[in-house]
């Protein structure tokens, strides 16, 4: 029989600063495998974020993807005893939600495949972690920066994270305000160096390729491409705004001497 690993809730003391668990299935039984499921939520209410640990009343709990792996890998390690809880990486998100990167089967399927073949070797769920999950009510639907996903798809899209060597680690804001910075003084180099018509001509592939380079650079992923795309827009339409007011400007000196 397959192990299963069961979903656990818990919640956040903000006086104790740490988790306080809810049962499994009922009960507070040890015996019973569990990983806890939290989302982490950005200013924006984004979901970007992941942890392997949480400081809980019973001492470190592993996530729910994170006891999924480990049972998935076959190991049976204990957790840290004093894990870095503050301890946060990037979901590396595997495409956006219209790709359809993960097989998403029905329950009903599951029951048919059961009865007509027993679910024996062959079956499309062998060798695979599944995850059983549903959308009551449309109230497990979360904001990302691939589009709106189900608990269910963002909890895959950490594993998947997880498989492929883990995420990266958040950068400070301080980081990206100042490379955010370098991108538009790169902008504006090239406004100075070639004019601000050239540079307009040429910032549609420009501006993207500067805007995916830092998203790439800071988080390893094109996700967050749009926000510094606005950021480099908003240079060059300052610099519009300015070469605008220069030419009004000589435009009104050179009338006035023809008119003298």
């Amino acid at each position: 029989m397959a192990p299963v690993i069961w979903a656990r809730d818990a919640t956040y003391s903000n006086v104790r600063k740490k988790y306080f668990l809810s049962g499994v299935l009922g009960q507070n039984s040890p015996s019973v495998q569990s990983g806890l499921v939290t989302l982490k939520l950005d200013s924006d209410h984004t979901v970007r974020r992941y942890t392997r640990y949480y400081d809980t009343n019973a001492g470190p709990a592993s996530s729910l993807p994170w006891a999924m792996l480990k049972k998935f890998r076959g190991d049976e390690s204990p957790n840290p005893a004093a894990p870095d809880f503050k301890e946060e990486f990037l979901i590396d998100y595997p495409g956006p939600v219209e790709s359809n990167y993960f097989q998403q089967m029905p329950l009903r399927h599951v029951y048919e495949l059961s009865e007509l073949s027993g679910l024996g070797p062959g079956n499309p769920l062998e060798g695979k972690m599944v995850i059983l999950g549903g959308d009551y009510e449309v109230q497990d639907e979360h904001d990302t920066p691939v589009g709106w996903m189900t608990g269910s798809q963002i909890l895959a899209s950490i594993i998947e994270t997880e498989q492929r060597g883990g995420g990266r680690r958040p950068i400070g804001a301080a980081a990206v305000v100042l490379l955010a910075v370098f991108d538009s003084v790169v902008l504006l180099l090239l406004v100075h160096l070639f004019g601000l018509r050239k540079t307009l001509l040429s910032s549609v592939i420009v501006v993207p390729a500067l805007a995916v380079l830092l998203s790439l650079l800071l988080f390893g992923s094109v996700g967050y491409s749009g926000t510094f795309m606005l950021i480099l827009i908003a240079v060059l339409a300052h610099q519009v705004y300015e070469s605008g007011k220069d030419y009004s400007k000589k435009w009104r000196e050179q009338a006035a001497k023809e008119i003298e």
